[in-house]
């Protein structure tokens, strides 16, 4: 385990720097990243700013691309910018347009280098200090830190940057808990400031909000065969076990709300209607996990579940509405929270839509020797391609012996690429970031690739998706035998 004082230390003094920077009325310019990670991010930072009644702006970008970089040169040199769940992939860029800024990024991908010549440039990156940024902590949780030491006021921040990490599939500890960084400091605050509760229970979407009815007939990771997509067996199953839809007061009854014993009960009599349908002892097991419960949230607000937090900031950021995203992670409710509630359910809706269009072009799926791929192209937009791929490789409804790579249109004759893995997979030596970036830079030097070992992303033009995908498939055989300790 790496020694976490240096990482810590590191942020306490760029802290400092930050801090003299608002108390000599400097601009705080923050630039982050669209998905739920970088929303999270964004909304603690915001907060925090606020709080130190600081001057600052923020911008949510699906990308940090070099025109926005050069637009950002043209600012007064003498203010001050914040880089959230970026940057570390675009260091060069940064270096070569604004290297006489003070630049501060906080992001948890793969570094492209590890130190800048500049004195100004400040990357905190849990990769530099031997931390696993892919599993142990977010961006949302660096910028929790980074709060933390601009004020101890701000713990109760914590809980957004655990929103922020499951956001980024971080729970992979046993029974779908977070680890490291995030367990050890970030989730121990919360509790201590009274504004999160851990448990163990269902790990099923809408575990506060829908009847237990309909959640249950949506579950689709695990699918259960039968109940799964049939609300009308999953209420004959609920009545033979004796589990009663409504309460006394005739509300629809939610996972949640469910009793000590009506979940005892449940648990119970679905695993063992799973084992019959020939269902694996993972499979049984997966439908119990850690919940994270945001306690000042309502009852019965997706906010009040950590992971459907972050799918509605997700939603927010990938249906062109990261300003509602923002907002609701900065604490903004009432409008805002009833805007973004409605933009929740156009991405759940359209996320559907995707996954059925995949379902019935399964045939469509294009098998290399160490790789699998679908093109989208216009059938599913290009901020929701990765979602949809990770949802698929969850679900099975595509194969778990290969990673996915993912295309679909996007703007300016370009190609989204989305690559999403299994846990285990990576364990097997896998690594898209690195796979993506060195296939990338075989088709367009200026072009850059990011993400995790697990996850990754690029762009490419259009009409190189064959090329790319002989490319990523040669990179990942390598890879595999490299971890085989077999000669390439």
């Amino acid at each position: 385990m790496a020694d976490i004082a240096p990482f810590l230390n590191f942020i306490s003094n760029t802290a400092k720097i930050l801090s003299n920077a608002i108390s000599e009325g400097k601009i705080v310019y923050v630039i982050s990243h669209y998905d739920a990670d970088g929303l999270s991010s964004a909304g603690i930072i915001g907060q925090a700013l606020q709080r130190e009644n600081a001057i600052f702006h923020i911008r949510i970008l699906r990308q940090l691309e070099e025109q926005y970089i050069i637009e950002l040169a043209s600012l007064d040199k003498n203010n001050i910018f914040l880089f959230l769940d970026f940057g570390s992939g675009q260091v060069d860029l940064l270096e070569k347009h604004l290297n006489n800024r003070t630049i501060i990024i906080l992001d948890h991908h793969e570094p492209l280098k590890h130190e800048s010549e500049f004195l100004s440039f400040f990357q905190i990156n849990p990769h530099i200090f031997g931390i696993d940024g892919s599993t142990e902590i977010s961006s949302s949780g660096i910028a929790y830190l980074l709060a933390k030491q601009l004020n101890s006021n701000n713990l109760d921040l914590s809980a957004v940057a655990v929103v922020g990490a499951l956001g980024d599939s971080q729970d992979k500890g046993k029974q779908n808990s977070l680890i490291g960084l995030n367990e050890n400091i970030i989730v121990k605050d919360g509790i201590d400031a009274d504004v999160l509760d851990v448990s163990k229970g269902f790990m099923i979407f809408g575990h506060e909000t829908r009847p237990v009815h309909i959640a249950l007939s949506y579950c689709i990771d695990p699918y259960i065969p039968g109940l799964s997509g049939n609300k009308d067996n999953v209420i004959r199953f609920l009545n033979k076990i004796g589990l009663e839809l409504k309460d006394d007061e005739g509300n629809w009854k939610t996972l949640a709300s469910l009793s000590f014993e009506e979940k005892k009960l449940l648990a119970s009599e679905l695993i063992s209607y799973m084992s019959q349908k020939g269902m694996s002892s993972k499979e049984m097991k997966s439908i119990i996990g850690t919940l994270y419960t945001l306690k000042k949230e309502n009852r019965g607000s997706p906010l009040r579940d950590a992971r459907e937090f972050a799918t509605l900031l997700n939603s927010c950021g990938r249906m062109d509405s990261p300003e509602l995203g923002l907002l609701v992670a900065m604490g903004y409710r009432e409008e805002i929270y009833s805007e973004a509630l409605s933009v929740y359910s156009k991405y759940k809706h359209e996320i559907s839509s995707a996954l059925d269009w995949l379902y019935n072009n399964r045939d469509k799926v294009k098998q290399l020797e160490y790789i699998q791929a679908f093109h989208g192209k216009d059938k599913i937009r290009d901020t929701i391609i990765g979602t949809v791929a990770s949802i698929a490789l969850n679900s099975r409804i595509l194969k778990i012996e290969k990673p996915i790579i993912a295309f679909s249109y996007s703007d300016n004759d370009s190609i989204k690429v989305s690559a999403r893995a299994t846990t285990f997979l990576v364990a097997a030596g896998v690594n898209l970031a690195e796979a993506l970036r060195n296939a990338v830079k075989k088709i367009d030097p200026n072009t850059n690739a990011g993400g995790h070992n697990i996850a990754a992303g690029a762009r490419i033009p259009r009409g190189s998706e064959d090329k790319f995908l002989e490319l990523v498939n040669e990179e990942i055989k390598m890879q595999l035998n490299r971890s085989k300790g077999v000669s390439n």
